[in-house]
């Protein structure tokens, strides 16, 4: 019997793929700010409150508003907090930050890679007719 490959696995495969790059470029410039970027105390300027206990704050760069992601209860509006930052960049990182965050991306990047190179194989052996 001849084998066809399956349409359906692939584009899957290609899909998670896709999603493991993404999630890489993302810790990547996460790390590159964390790194590189110019410490700096920032005033928080708003706080975004959240029912599910995950608040996040925006603080003032260079006149401009930047989210500097999840903050603890303790901080109110007017407290600064250190962040770190580079010119050009929309992302603003704290940093003080929980590595677990970071393990778990990675991991994350590591099995939908492994995952999507399953799929796009299991497309390529194909499906019997």
């Amino acid at each position: 019997m001849k084998k066809k490959t399956n349409i359906s696995f692939l584009v899957i495969g290609v899909v998670i793929i896709i999603a493991s790059v993404v999630l890489a470029k993302f810790t990547y410039t996460l790390r590159d700010i964390r790194i590189n970027g110019e410490l700096r105390y920032c005033p928080i300027i708003n706080i975004n409150y959240s029912g599910k206990g995950g608040n996040s704050a925006d603080v003032l760069i260079n006149g401009q508003k930047k989210l500097a992601g999840h903050i603890t209860d303790d901080l109110k509006v007017g407290d600064t907090i250190a962040v770190r930052y580079i010119k050009g960049k929309s992302q603003v990182v704290q940093d003080d930050v929980r590595l677990s965050i970071y393990y778990l991306y990675f991991g994350l990047e590591s099995i939908l890679l492994i995952v999507g190179i399953v799929f796009i194989v299991g497309g390529f052996m194909g499906k019997t007719r």
